[in-house]
């Protein structure tokens, strides 16, 4: 089920804006002056659709609607009590009280209320903040620094902004109604966030102004981390290809034995089928998805009866067998085209033990830590779009721009074209660059002050 519209009412107490989605393109884009609520329209919808309460609950605004394609809504209500007093020793944060309700094309009406969490000193044992957020380091008894800003944060202020990632604190323990909980899966929601060059790991680098406590949050070069997804991912297909290969090599004989209309097909069939497979082969030598071989071509002269009833066996096994690598193959052709086309003097390879590969024209090697921000950007938004995202999801990039030359942002809209033609998805980009946009204004939403 589709997205047709979003909209935020009093947002920052100051803005109500509407976004309307069309079916018919996958891209929306919404633009407007810095403090309009660009990036906090995409943390919103990201929020409901991933159960982020703390996120519904923290940003301003009195009531948001989404309306599907259905013709069914959702309106989240915002409600904000009047602050309370210091409680065990330390302060306790605002929280709003967050109402949903659900309304049909029949007028059936539900309504679903998530109270605040209770936040204090004794809710939590603080190793486990430690081991809860990565992205987290501690530098004193209460006191830890925020790795990707270098923020300095006391307990109070870890409770406050990283109580979602808590469970020990109860927010993610509430029963969601069944309405709700299929408003949230029917579309796959995705943010890509500005700062997406580092990803929290279980063990990072240290932070100079962290003290001698140790901690096990970090922050790791996010292409590195992909290359070693892809490895992965590489490992996986490579495995599901194996299987199909032994279920049909140990079975062979009493197949060809026992399945004589194999000796049916036609030479000018299996000669063409052969081929193609070896084209396809071609392609996975050249992705890092198989070892280089040579192949070995048909005889030219006629083929024997005998000979051709196992051919035919053997292209239909192979076709199986190379069926695994279909949806891997095509990402990451897709993936090198648009890395290497924005690449000048460099250019990526994939290998399927070592993942990203970058040399230069002359095949030396390029750790990737010495990449510029915006090749880094560029591999990891590719990366992020082919590979981690699901079909039918809803994709929000906020400020793609980033970092990129002003020739690689013209070619952004068309980037994501391609990617939709291999995945099914919509997008909804928030930026500040014209190039971007490119001629593409009727894609646009501008977000507007209450006076325009």
């Amino acid at each position: 089920m589709r997205l047709v519209s979003f909209s935020v009412q009093g947002l920052f107490g100051t803005f109500d804006h509407e976004i309307k989605f069309d079916t018919r393109e996958r891209i929306k884009i919404v633009h407007g002056p810095n403090g309009f609520g660009k990036t906090s329209v995409l943390r919103l919808i990201d929020a409901f659709f991933n159960s982020k309460y703390l996120t519904l609950r923290r940003i301003p605004y009195s009531k948001i609607l989404f309306t599907f394609g259905d013709k069914s809504t959702i309106e989240v209500q915002r409600i904000v009590p009047p602050e309370e007093p210091k409680t065990k020793g330390i302060r306790r944060p605002i929280y709003a009280t967050l109402t949903f309700t659900h309304r049909t094309v029949r007028a059936s009406e539900e309504s679903f209320t998530l109270k605040p969490p209770k936040l204090d000193r004794m809710s939590i044992p603080l190793s486990a903040i430690d081991d809860m957020v990565p992205t987290l380091a501690r530098s004193g008894p209460e006191e830890w620094v925020h790795m990707p800003t270098d923020r300095e944060l006391s307990l109070a202020d870890v409770l406050e902004e990283f109580a979602d990632q808590l469970p020990q604190l109860g927010e993610r323990q509430h029963a969601e109604p069944d309405w709700m909980k299929n408003a949230i899966k029917s579309m796959p929601v995705y943010l890509i966030e500005s700062q997406r060059l580092l990803l929290p790991t279980a063990r990072g680098v240290k932070s100079p102004r962290i003290h001698s406590l140790p901690s096990p949050g970090g922050m790791s070069s996010a292409v590195s981390v992909y290359s070693k997804g892809m490895v992965d991912r590489i490992r996986e297909t490579l495995a599901k290809s194996a299987e199909v290969s032994q279920s049909l090599d140990s079975s062979f004989p009493k197949r060809l034995l026992q399945d004589p209309q194999n000796g049916d097909t036609m030479v000018d069939d299996i000669r063409e089928r052969y081929a193609a497979q070896v084209e396809k082969r071609t392609r996975l030598m050249e992705a890092g998805l198989l070892d280089r071989e040579e192949e070995f071509p048909l005889p030219e002269t006629s083929i024997k009866d005998s000979d051709k009833h196992v051919l035919a066996l053997y292209v239909k096994d192979v076709e199986s067998k190379l069926a695994a690598f279909d949806d891997i193959l095509k990402k990451m052709e897709l993936f090198k085209q648009m890395i290497n086309g924005r690449f000048q003097y460099k250019q990526l390879k994939i290998d399927k033990s070592k993942g990203f590969i970058f040399n230069t024209l002359q095949g030396k090697n390029i750790p990737s830590s010495e990449l510029s921000s915006g090749e880094q950007h560029e591999v990891v938004l590719a990366n992020q779009l082919l590979f981690d995202v699901q079909e039918g999801s809803l994709i929000l990039i906020d400020e793609p721009e980033l970092s990129l030359h002003v020739a690689w942002q013209q070619e952004f809209l068309s980037d994501l074209k391609k990617i939709t033609d291999v995945i099914p998805m919509d997008f909804l980009v928030a930026t500040h660059s014209p190039q971007i946009i490119g001629g593409r204004w009727d894609l646009t939403v501008e977000l507007k002050g209450p006076e325009q």
